[in-house]
């Protein structure tokens, strides 16, 4: 798939990198060239493109792109122009980030509607983790579910799926798990990297195991209270 990403700031820069990785193609943009330079060999395609300049989207692979990501958060005026001039174009998958509830709103006046607040994103991590120790992750579909990643509790080391049977006695979906691997990073360090699978019925818990969970806020609580 081709992405396309204008703002290489830390959050544009990370999506690209992140992105790249996962074997996509992208096209990372930013007016600094400095910023063009820096990640011109971790990212597909890197270019300096100014946003507020109608003709340099003319570059860009607009017709191939999955969709395009505006991550200029600090810079309002070139966020907003970017956004106007894609819609302009026709661009139907818009995905822009915010810094401010009145950057939000002026992002969805535009038609806009998938907005990205990283700050309040990792708030919310932050606040769930000191809420409930054993989260490392969570994710807020609406106000009463929500997709979490757990530490899993030792009582339920060494013990079946469909002995757990996390549906029936939480009311809770084991969605898959991620289990820590020993690797060794390119320079040769000791690293840790994260299976992530779906397990099957007759696979256990094991130690440090990651739990990836899916259910209400309470079912979870009550999981955590009781597990």
């Amino acid at each position: 798939m081709t992405y396309i990403i204008l703002g290489l700031g830390n959050f544009g820069s990370a999506l690209a990198e992140r992105l790249t990785a996962m074997g996509h193609e992208v096209v990372a943009t930013d007016k600094n060239m400095q910023r063009v330079e820096e990640f011109k060999n971790t990212v597909t395609v890197t270019m300096c493109l100014d946003v507020t300049d109608a003709r340099a989207f003319g570059m860009l692979p607009l017709k191939q792109a999955e969709i395009v990501y505006v991550t200029m958060g600090e810079d309002f005026g070139a966020s907003i122009h970017a956004v106007a001039i894609l819609k302009q174009l026709g661009v139907k998958k818009i995905i822009a980030r915010a810094t401010t509830k009145l950057h939000k709103a002026v992002l969805e006046s535009l038609g806009v509607y998938e907005i990205v607040i990283p700050e309040d994103y990792a708030a919310d991590l932050l606040a769930n983790a000191a809420d409930y120790e054993p989260v490392r992750a969570s994710h807020a579909l609406n106000e009463s579910y929500r997709f979490v990643e757990s530490d899993a509790p030792s009582i339920l080391f060494k013990q079946k799926i469909k002995d757990i049977n996390f549906e029936k006695t939480f009311d809770i979906k084991l969605v898959g798990i991620k289990r820590p691997k020993a690797d060794k990073n390119l320079i040769g360090k000791s690293s840790i990297r994260y299976e992530v699978f779906v397990p099957e019925p007759t696979g256990m818990i094991e130690k440090d195991d990651i739990l990836l969970l899916f259910g209400t806020i309470t079912a979870l609580k009550r999981f955590w209270k009781e597990a």
